[in-house]
Formats: structure tokens, C-alpha cells, sequence
């Protein structure tokens, strides 16, 4: 606390974290006719049309991996799949206040996170206790989030009990993935956090302007 008026609080927090073992998505697995498989093209849905179905090369190792899951119907899995994940974060957040009388006070609230994460070396959860690799997985999940959110409000009691509040809302979001299917671009988990932090400020902002006025009618 600065002065009577002022007030000013801060933090930073950061979180890395590498190669720790998460689930990624649950996947729906197909065994084709001619004996080739498919997968579905959103994760953690049952691809009821063939349309939502693409091939891949398996590798050879899908058809022993699944020998022993119950399918959910003919020559049709949905499995879990899991993987080691690295993780990076960055919170910083601002507050701050000032009190210009005891009838007049401006607020101000500012937090800045970016994030990013990736996993590799993929697996499909055979068992409740048993993960088997599968090297020959055809998805990737490697994503980045940067968000900036701002308020301000300026609060005055013009009479005893009537309000009248100004409140500003500022907002950046923006959020990059690579395709869960090729063709892939460059992992956006590869930018650095200061590279996160500069792309931050050129998304194109949301700004709302809210006028709140209250009247207390008084004997």
C-alpha cells in the first residue's frame, strides 16, 4: 500500500514441466476392409460417418496393440491415448487502486498468460495399468494460448446510496494448434515465451465501454 490512496499488488508466477505422462485425447480407431486402418478426424468423437474417417500407415503394430481391447463395435475401437507432455506457463497479474475521495475511487485489474505444451512418444492405454507405445500414431498435439484481459472502473457515489459506475474491459485471446493431421507447420510450442508475449500485443483487441447508473430515493 503506497499511500492512504494508493493502492498496488502484483504477481508473477511461471510453470515448466517436462516429459511427465498425460493423457492427450481418446481416439477412434477403424480396421478397413482391405485390412488397411483409419482414424477419426476429430479426437474424442465416434466417427459414425466413413466422411470423418482418414487412413493411415500403422506401422504394422495397431492390430497387435488392439488384440486385446474390447471393440466398441465391429472392427471399430475408441481407446485412450496418452503421452509425455511438456508443459511452459506464465501468469503476471496487476492491481492496483486509487481513492480520490471517499466518494470517487478508480480500480484497475490486469492479467497477461501465455502458455504452450506439446506431447510425444504417444500411447494407447491397452489396460486400465497397461500403456503400450505406438510409435506409428498419426496425430500431433502441440498447442500455444496468449491472453491479455484488462478492467478498469471508475466508481462515484454522487449522493448517498446512488452509484454511478464506468467500466472498460480490454481483451487479446488468441489461441494456435498445429493440425492434428498433416500436413504440419512448425510447433507453435517452438516460439519462445518472449515471442509469445510480443505476439500478444499485435491480436486485435476487444474493448467494451459499460455505464452503470443507480438512484436511491431517499425520505
Amino acid at each position: 500500500r503506497v499511500t492512504d490512496r494508493v493502492s498496488l499488488e502484483g504477481s508473477l508466477q511461471g510453470e515448466w514441466e517436462d516429459d511427465f505422462l498425460a493423457w492427450s485425447s481418446n481416439e477412434n480407431f477403424v480396421s478397413g476392409s482391405g485390412g488397411q486402418w483409419l482414424v477419426g478426424r476429430e479426437s474424442g468423437e465416434i466417427a459414425s460417418d466413413p466422411e470423418n474417417l482418414v487412413e493411415f500407415d500403422d506401422g504394422g503394430e495397431l492390430g497387435a496393440i488392439l488384440g486385446a481391447v474390447s471393440p466398441l463395435a465391429p472392427n471399430s475401437w475408441f481407446v485412450p491415448v496418452f503421452g509425455s507432455r511438456d508443459t511452459r506457463s506464465l501468469d503476471l497479474t496487476l492491481r492496483g487502486g486509487y481513492t480520490f475521495t471517499p466518494d470517487l475511487s478508480f480500480q484497475l485489474y490486469s492479467q497477461l498468460f501465455v502458455a504452450g505444451g506439446r506431447y510425444e512418444d504417444l500411447g494407447i492405454l491397452r489396460t486400465r495399468d497397461e500403456l503400450v507405445a505406438f510409435s506409428a500414431f498419426p496425430k500431433r498435439d502441440d498447442f500455444a494460448f496468449s491472453s491479455l484481459q484488462s478492467n478498469a472502473v471508475l466508481r462515484w457515489e454522487y449522493r448517498p446510496g446512488s452509484v454511478l459506475y464506468v467500466v472498460w474491459t480490454h481483451g487479446r485471446q488468441a489461441e494456435d494448434a498445429l493440425n492434428p493431421l498433416a500436413p504440419w507447420g512448425p510447433s507453435p510450442y517452438e516460439r519462445s515465451l518472449r515471442t509469445q508475449i510480443d505476439d500478444t500485443f499485435d491480436i486485435v483487441p476487444q474493448d467494451v465501454v459499460l455505464v452503470k447508473l443507480s438512484y436511491t430515493f431517499l425520505n
